[in-house]
């Protein structure tokens, strides 16, 4: 293991950290007690960067990282859209007066929160970080169904400024999976296309090309989806074969992902991300309510990609053991999911055949009432192409 080493590699931390700081300074634009602790942490904060590889879990969608966190072993989950260095979600949204508000913006809008901060110890191959800037991020349970509140609150994440730093090469390797961090310079771009990209600190964004038009999309392997854009881009792409649907598509960290209408591209077609290479997809979705195109980690991971925020490049490499083709068959009418206990109708099809409204209560299926211990087995029965024609499901109107 070589230690990258800089005479003023505690000053690059330190105005790192700073940086985060301001930006959350300029929400308020208010000095008050809550900033000054904020950099009295900043100037403890210490990072050291280790030039090597860990491995990593690609389990449920997710890029899961061995580390430990106040000298206990834990599993962390590195999310590319997240900007702080590491969090931690609770559902709670009790005793809120004794909590500090923020705003927390995520691929569906922006929604305000409670949170408290603290100086965190967090190590891992890669990193060792003393005393940096962690968060306790509180939401309400009512927004998420069960199985986003587990994912969500299982794990701590952490962003890219802990990772990878603002000036160390990262390689996000797909074909054995493990995390890399390089000194610039440092890392072989051998079979590897450079794409292009834009970078502010970190990497924002990089680009694609769907008919002949450049689109540039968030890299967030925190969304789970593969390439998700604004409806208003549909015009450009319309075919007779397109699934069109209603409610809620997906879940971001402020909550579910929803609009009248959604549309689903189901056939096939090349999306480039050079002028001649291309990974042919049936995934493309395009939605209301997001204000940019985002990138999930359903795309992003038929890749190796090497990240240099340094140079501001970015290289891809196409996996080699996987299929080339994205592909995902979607055939639904209906969409169920809990909440609170309750199982609803929270996406469906704007075919004929769709008749229930949405968030319409599943009350039983097959004579059986749906009750707390037997919801996730309907969830699961009813979540299957034609369970709705194939049981005899008993629904209530929306309340």
């Amino acid at each position: 293991m070589i230690f990258i080493k800089r005479n003023i590699n505690n000053l690059f931390t330190f105005l790192s950290t700073l940086l985060i700081i301001i930006i959350f300074l300029c929400q308020s634009c208010l000095i008050n007690k809550e900033s000054r602790e904020r950099l009295r942490i900043s100037k403890k904060s210490h990072i050291t960067y280790k030039e090597g590889c860990q491995k990593f879990f690609y389990y449920g969608n997710n890029i899961l990282l061995t580390a430990n966190v106040d000298v206990i072993v834990d599993t962390v989950l590195f999310d590319t859209g997240f900007y702080t260095y590491i969090s931690t979600i609770v559902f709670d949204d009790t005793n809120t007066t004794k909590k500090r508000k923020t705003q927390i913006k995520a691929i569906n809008g922006t929604n305000t929160v409670f949170y408290d901060f603290f100086a965190q110890d967090v190590s891992c191959d890669l990193f060792q970080a003393v005393d940096c800037l962690g968060e306790i991020i509180y939401f309400s349970s009512d927004n998420y169904p069960s199985h986003i509140r587990h994912k969500l609150s299982r794990y701590k994440m952490v962003g890219l400024p802990l990772i990878q730093g603002y000036f160390n090469t990262l390689e996000i390797n797909f074909s054995d999976s493990t995390l890399c961090v390089f000194e610039k310079g440092h890392y072989d771009t051998t079979d590897y296309l450079r794409i292009k990209s834009d970078f502010f600190i970190t990497l924002k964004k990089v680009y694609l090309t769907i008919n002949n038009i450049e689109y540039g999309f968030i890299f967030d392997t925190g969304f789970s989806g593969g390439l998700l854009m604004n409806k208003s881009e549909y015009q450009h792409h319309m075919d007779s074969t397109d699934i069109l649907f209603e409610g809620i598509f997906a879940y971001g960290l402020n909550g579910p992902i929803i609009s009248d209408t959604n549309i689903l591209k189901c056939h096939k077609q090349n999306v480039y991300y050079t002028k001649s290479d291309s990974l042919i997809v049936n995934n493309l979705t395009f939605v209301e309510n997001v204000d940019n195109n985002v990138m999930g980690i359903h795309f992003i991971s038929q890749f190796d990609w090497i990240i240099d925020p340094f140079q501001e490049v970015v290289y891809v490499k196409p996996l080699t053991n996987k299929s080339r083709e994205n592909i995902k068959k979607y055939e639904f009418t209906y969409k169920v999911d809990d909440y609170n206990d309750t199982l609803l109708i929270v996406c469906r099809s704007l075919s004929k055949q769709a008749i229930y409204p949405l968030f319409s209560i599943i009350q039983s299926v097959n004579g059986v009432k749906i009750i707390k211990d037997n919801i996730y087995y309907y969830k699961d029965l009813l979540n299957k192409p034609d369970a709705f024609k194939e049981n005899n499901v008993v629904i209530l109107p929306p309340q």
